[in-house]
């Protein structure tokens, strides 16, 4: 039996034909395939090598189909090799393949190897921070973050480059959602605040919808805070790129998660809706109308919205009516009428004759088909089993009767 004492913790034994790792004279593990052989002498620059991980990725071997026509002593000796070419460069895991350097390194932190216990933590973050998304996958399935106590994820969510979030969220994306791999790296990152807070905040699209899912009330109260957060801005420009295929009603979900929210944020989020609405864009509308985020305006906010002539709130809500009634692709339901209707009706209470006037010839030209679409939820009001549904159809009786 050969025995290679790679230093004081790590011993390596030949074991019939099996070469098995020793830490701190018990059995960790048997080694079980020779990926690359890394002689000292081609060490000139570490910081020019990537990783052994980056490097099977990018020649896409296939470790499980890998052969070789070594002897077990010859590929005794070449694990030894490796092992001791690790240890001499401080456990550095970009020389090892990850599902043996970060076991290794968390079991020799745990007897108690200083230099183990000194890297262990940094080359956590080092990793996640530049490594590629193979590593990254591994470090979350396998909760290597959980290690870094709350300020040392701060510190790694600080050093995490746009570009690298970005890459990750839609890598996560593009793994299979047929199986719970997906669903569990979100769930775990969800677990990971300032990494999750920081990932929602700087995605955009499916990437930013998907993460919605897994968010939680206290994420995104800090994102809707922050004066300098982008998170309001992706969401409206995701939700009107929003696709029937996702297999989920984004609008249904957001509205109801931001009724447990608004009260401590309803100062930033009517500042947001009214910029919103000074765009002046026929989707951003009908997006907040969809959210119904346009109840968190009060009387004042309101008349304000009317009154201003950079908003234009009259002339975007008949756009939005005729584009219904001329059928133009627009997605608006029934549920999405109602509440244009109800705004209609407060336009009139809060403006007076001049805005109906206003109305009235706008609609002239589509006037009976309108008048039929308000006719068939007056009288089918009660099958949306909307809340209030009494008090919603005296509102477009009183609409119906002003306009016919």
């Amino acid at each position: 039996m050969h025995e290679f004492k790679v230093n004081r913790v790590i011993t390596l034994k030949l074991e019939g034909k099996e070469t098995i790792i020793y830490v701190a004279g018990e059995v960790f593990r048997q080694c079980k395939k020779l990926i690359l052989n890394i002689p000292i002498t081609e060490i000139t620059a570490l910081n020019a090598i990537r990783s052994i991980d980056e490097i099977i990725e990018k020649k896409e071997l296939n470790l499980d189909r890998m052969e070789y026509e070594l002897s077990s002593e010859s590929e005794f000796w070449a694990h030894c090799s490796n092992l001791q070419i690790w240890a001499e460069y401080n456990y550095d895991t970009r020389l090892l393949h990850k599902n043996l350097a970060f076991p290794l390194l968390k079991r020799l932190s745990k007897v108690g190897d200083k230099e183990a216990k000194r890297v262990f933590k940094e080359e956590i973050a080092e990793r996640f921070e530049k490594g590629n998304f193979i590593v990254q996958l591994f470090l979350l399935e396998d909760n290597y973050l959980d290690y870094l106590k709350n300020e040392e994820l701060d510190v790694l969510v600080d050093n995490l480059k746009i570009e690298k979030c970005n890459e990750l969220s839609h890598k996560i994306l593009n793994l299979s959602s047929m199986d719970d791999q997906r669903s569990l790296i979100y769930k775990k990152l969800s677990s990971l605040n300032t990494l999750f807070v920081k990932l929602l905040n700087l995605s955009e699209g499916e990437a930013l919808l998907e993460y919605l899912k897994y968010s939680n009330i206290n994420q995104l109260k800090l994102l809707l805070r922050d004066h300098n957060s982008h998170f309001y801005d992706n969401l409206i420009i995701s939700l009107k790129n929003y696709e029937l295929n996702l297999g989920w009603n984004p609008f249904y979900f957001l509205e109801h998660l931001f009724i447990k929210i608004v009260k401590s944020c309803k100062k930033f989020l009517k500042y947001k809706i009214i910029k919103t609405l000074k765009k002046k864009n026929t989707k951003n509308l009908m997006i907040l109308i969809k959210l119904q985020w346009l109840n968190y305006l009060d009387q004042k906010d309101f008349k304000k919205i009317i009154k201003e002539p950079k908003i234009n709130f009259i002339d975007q809500i008949l756009i939005l009516i005729k584009k219904k009634v001329e059928t133009i692709d627009l997605d608006i339901n029934c549920y999405d009428l109602i509440f244009i209707l109800i705004l209609l009706e407060k336009i009139k209470r809060e403006c007076g004759k001049s805005e109906i006037l206003k109305i009235k010839k706008a609609l002239k030209n589509d006037r009976e088909n309108f008048r039929i679409y308000l006719q068939h939820i007056k009288e089918n009001l009660e099958l949306y089993e909307l809340k209030n549904s009494r008090k919603k159809k005296i509102i477009i009786n009183e609409l119906y009767n002003t306009l016919y």
